[in-house]
C-alpha cells in the first residue's frame, strides 16, 4: 500500500499532505508541469477545510510554482498573494528546510514580482522585488544570530 493510500484510509491529513507533496515535488522537479497540476490542485483541496496554515501555505506554494511554469500567470499571482498573506517569518522559518530548500515567503515575493512583470505591472514587480530582498536579508540576519 502506498503512503498516500494509507494516509487516505486513516484520514490523516498531515500524512496525506506529505505523500501528495512529495509526489508533486518529484513531478514538478522533473519538469512534468502538466502532470504536477492535478497534484497541486489536490494539495489545495486537502488543506482547504483544515486549520493548518503551514500546510495551506505550502499548498499555495505548489500552486503558484505550477501555474507560473504552466503559463497561467494570473492564477499563479492569486496563489502567491495567498501565500504571502499566510506567511510568517518566525512561524515558517523551518519550511526552507522541510519543503524544497528555500523560504516560501521569499519565493512568494520573488515569483510574485515576476508575475506582476508578466501581467504588465512593472511598478508592482519592483515593489515585490524590494520586499523579497528585504525579507531574504531579514532571514539571513536571524539565521546568523542563532
Amino acid at each position: 500500500m502506498t503512503a498516500r493510500a494509507l494516509a487516505e484510509r486513516r484520514g490523516d491529513q498531515g500524512r496525506l499532505f506529505q505523500a501528495i507533496y512529495g509526489l508533486w515535488q518529484h513531478t514538478a522537479g522533473a519538469g512534468q508541469i502538466v502532470a504536477a497540476r492535478p497534484l497541486s490542485d489536490r494539495l489545495l483541496r486537502v488543506t482547504a477545510a483544515g486549520t493548518d496554515a503551514d500546510l495551506r501555505l505550502q499548498a499555495h506554494h505548489s500552486a503558484w510554482s505550477t501555474l507560473f511554469l504552466g503559463g497561467a500567470p494570473a492564477e499563479a499571482r492569486q496563489h502567491s498573494e495567498a501565500g504571502r498573506r499566510l506567511y510568517d517569518p518566525e512561524a515558517h522559518r523551518s519550511h526552507r528546510h522541510l519543503y524544497g530548500g528555500h523560504d516560501p515567503g521569499v519565493c512568494a515575493l520573488q515569483t510574485g514580482a515576476q508575475l506582476e512583470w508578466l501581467l504588465g505591472y512593472p511598478d508592482r514587480a519592483l515593489e515585490r522585488t524590494g520586499e523579497a530582498i528585504a525579507l531574504g536579508e531579514q532571514i539571513a540576519t536571524l539565521s546568523a544570530c542563532q
